[in-house]
């Protein structure tokens, strides 16, 4: 009986199988060790242990789980709720090529509330671009995408249209949006949490320029790679709702469109299935 887990900074989702066959699937709070404790994290995990399942595998996939000290984290809280269990935890660029491409190589990328970027061998990620972090990087992730359409509404440098929706939308002044963002316990998922008004307005000339300009500066870090491929593959809620825009982007960067996912978890489950 295994346990595959896809964890994320909004959701995670864990799905069991057992004898070739899912047998439940779980929605569970954020996890990111980043910043969360491993208390915080059993905390979000508190919904799978109520379910009862005894799982002999653990096979985790997540956001933030690039060091020792993350890994260590997600490994103890989920040890906490399954001590008998076999766990491994990978990052989830990791689980993104593993769900896209399987065993064939290719550069894997990751379009959510944050982004990266790397190359995948065939078996493992054997590179990743350098990640400076929501401050000062996660081009065309959601936070990106928000923190820009923000500064324009601030900055007034939103088509006269839009800032009148997204006022009208936001139901208050400036200062007041402001300090809803500022005082928000995470910032991050806040100020990506205005990405759906371009959704809804994906076909403003405004919202399709800034989609093309912040994938313009995602794949020009494929420069700073040492492999090449023609092919991308992508998964997360940006790459998946904005997939016109983002097919366009690569064409123009001669690339080759793989697969776009909108979360891994069923090409994870397909593939723990067939290997």
């Amino acid at each position: 009986m295994i346990l595959i887990s896809d964890g994320g900074s909004t959701s995670s989702t864990h799905v069991l199988i057992e004898n070739g066959m899912e047998r439940k699937r779980i929605i569970t709070g954020p996890i990111n060790p980043y910043h969360q404790s491993t208390e915080e994290i059993k905390s979000s995990l508190s919904s799978l242990q109520e379910t009862g399942i005894a799982p002999t595998e653990v096979r985790y996939y997540g956001a933030g789980c690039k060091g020792v000290l993350q890994i260590t984290k997600v490994s103890q809280a989920f040890k906490a709720i399954f001590n008998e269990a076999d766990i491994s935890v990978h990052s989830d660029l990791q689980g993104s090529a593993l769900a896209c491409c399987g065993n064939d190589p290719g550069f894997i990328g990751i379009l959510g509330t944050g982004s990266v970027l790397g190359f995948y061998d065939g078996r493992e990620i054997s590179e990743v671009c350098f990640s400076s972090g929501y401050l000062f990087g996660d081009e065309c992730s959601g936070y990106h995408l928000g923190q820009q359409l923000l500064s324009d509404y601030f900055k007034e440098k939103l088509p006269s249209k839009l800032e009148k929706v997204f006022h009208l939308k936001s139901n208050m002044n400036k200062d007041e949006l402001l300090s809803k963002i500022y005082s928000a316990k995470n910032i991050k998922t806040t100020v990506a949490s205005y990405v759906p008004f371009l959704l809804e307005h994906i076909k403003e000339s405004y919202v399709v320029d800034l989609i093309h300009s912040s994938m313009n500066a995602y794949l020009n870090k494929i420069s700073s790679l040492n492999n090449s491929s023609d092919k991308i593959n992508l998964t997360g809620s940006v790459a998946w709702y904005f997939k016109n825009i983002i097919e366009e982007s690569i064409n123009k960067h001669n690339l080759q469109v793989g697969l776009i996912l909108k979360d891994p978890i069923d090409g994870l489950v397909e593939y723990h299935l067939q290997n």
